[in-house]
């Protein structure tokens, strides 16, 4: 009999996009060749235009009225005033105290001399300050009582602040992004690994693919970052699709075709593996309907990841009355993951 096991787990709900397709029904190697295939520019920007197209046509907004840039990692704002040049990269570098430009894949990794190195679709604006503090650490999800140092705005302490989820995190040589933007360093690191997976370091990145397929899931791409995605493109060209967009900020489900090949959308699932959550949304509870994958073990947890209810059974599961959110089910069998929201609405 095949043993499933079956996880809640919390997943925020972003305004994600509309479902589209990229190398659709492709895994693993296939995957991640099609990507290539269609998705590798051939041409892209030298280095000086890259940053002022960064900062003046990508990543440039408007707050209280005025023009700038903000910085990725931590809100820092610096405004387009000329000061001390015109020149976009200068303007908003400030002589080392305001922006600068951050490879999400470290050139030590492998994207320094190639074109990796220009290619918008893994460079954001970041505070010079903490672009030099995260350097080349890896990614990770940091413990909020470990020994750091927190960034916001223009603030830098080593005090554990009161909401540490709005603040970037680095410990222990690895670093932690700001709750909003690690879906965005999740799928950059995904561009860059799979696009220039002959240059890069790509043991390196593996070491963070959980984590990074984590944010993925929890922080989907949202109709901003396909209009960032689009706007690169502008400056990028010689795709096979034609459009050099960044594909796994269109489809949300290639991460997982790609990096993790025995995981699919439940809603895909071959037949075989049929599992249904309903009502979904739900006014409190539901049922899981494991249909004829046999043993089901499933474990509700709460927002934090906390177990609040468990059970083992075959086939139907009764599941329990929860408060108001937005959970999500992970299936596991023989490799093979899938994935689902679920919400619970009064």
């Amino acid at each position: 009999m095949p043993r499933l096991v079956l996880w809640f787990v919390l997943a925020v709900l972003a305004g994600p996009v509309a479902a589209q397709s990229a190398c659709s029904g492709l895994m693993g190697d296939e995957a991640l060749a099609c990507v290539v295939q269609g998705y590798r520019p051939a041409v892209v920007l030298e280095s000086a235009p890259s940053k002022d197209r960064l900062y003046a046509s990508v990543d440039s907004s408007t707050a209280d009225g005025v023009l700038g840039v903000e910085g990725m990692y931590s809100g820092y704002r610096v405004p387009f005033d000329c000061q001390p040049s015109c020149d976009p990269s200068q303007d908003v570098y400030n002589g080392g105290s305001g922006i600068s430009q951050e490879h999400v894949f470290p050139r030590s990794r492998g994207t320094d001399g190639n074109q990796a190195e220009t290619d918008l679709h893994h460079l954001f604006p970041v505070k010079q300050t903490v672009n030099a503090a995260r350097s080349n650490d890896p990614f990770a999800t940091l413990s909020d009582a470990a020994p750091s140092t927190w960034y916001r705005n223009g603030v830098t302490t080593s005090t554990r602040p009161a909401d540490p989820d709005t603040w970037s995190q680095s410990s222990g040589g690895a670093f932690e992004p700001r709750a909003g933007v690690r879906g965005d360093v999740a799928r950059a690191m995904f561009y860059v690994a799979a696009v220039y997976a002959a240059e890069v370091d790509v043991a390196w990145f593996e070491g963070q693919l959980v984590t990074l397929l984590a944010w993925h899931d929890a922080e989907p791409a949202t109709e901003a970052d396909v209009s960032r995605s689009e706007r690169v493109a502008l400056f990028q060209s010689g795709c096979g699709v034609g459009a050099c967009v960044n594909p796994f900020v269109i489809d949300a489900a290639l991460a997982r075709q790609a990096f993790a090949p025995g995981t699919v959308s439940i809603e895909d699932a071959p037949e075989d593996l049929a599992v249904r959550v309903w009502p979904n949304p739900s006014r409190g509870g539901g049922w899981l309907d494991g249909g004829s994958v046999g043993a089901v073990q499933v474990d509700v947890v709460d927002v934090l990841g906390r177990s609040v209810w468990s059970r083992e059974a075959v086939g139907r599961v009764e599941l329990p009355v929860l408060a108001a959110g937005v959970y999500g089910v992970r299936v596991e069998t023989e490799g093979r993951v899938l994935t689902v929201r679920w919400t619970v609405v009064r």
